[in-house]
């Protein structure tokens, strides 16, 4: 479950266009995974939950009017309710949000797909060599 709510929510919030690749192709949501396993338990869990209450239709009923998961949403939707979490009073989902978005964006910048995009010319060689 959360992985394919952790993929569509990197769709949404790293760059999408011509001449970006998406974060699907850069593969942002496998990388989180592989991330996640080489930390605590904990923080996963607690991206897990945050995922949940993202996915949850009940909680986008009652909190932003969304009637479905959303992962089924349009990308309309999906981003609408992305932004709601971002600017939201609550507490707990401004702070899950960041978090996601801080996750999404490093590990997306971070990829060698990514380098020239931003003009970074990507890591030093440091042993040598071309």
């Amino acid at each position: 479950v959360g992985y394919s709510i952790m993929a569509a929510v990197a769709d949404r919030i790293v760059p999408n266009g011509a001449q970006y690749p998406s974060a699907s192709d850069v593969g942002v949501a496998e990388k989180i995974d592989a991330l996640l396993a080489t930390m605590h338990p904990g923080v996963g869990e607690e991206l897990q939950e945050a995922l949940k209450l993202i996915e949850n239709a009940t909680v986008g009923l009652l909190l932003d009017g969304r009637t479905t998961p959303f992962t089924a949403s349009t990308p309309e939707v999906q981003d609408e309710t992305l932004h709601s979490w971002q600017h939201s009073r609550i507490p707990v989902r401004k702070t899950a949000y960041r978090a996601l978005q801080k996750l999404c964006t490093s590990v997306y910048w971070s990829d060698p797909q990514t380098f020239a995009l931003c003009g970074y010319p990507g890591p030093p060689n440091l042993y040598g060599g071309g």
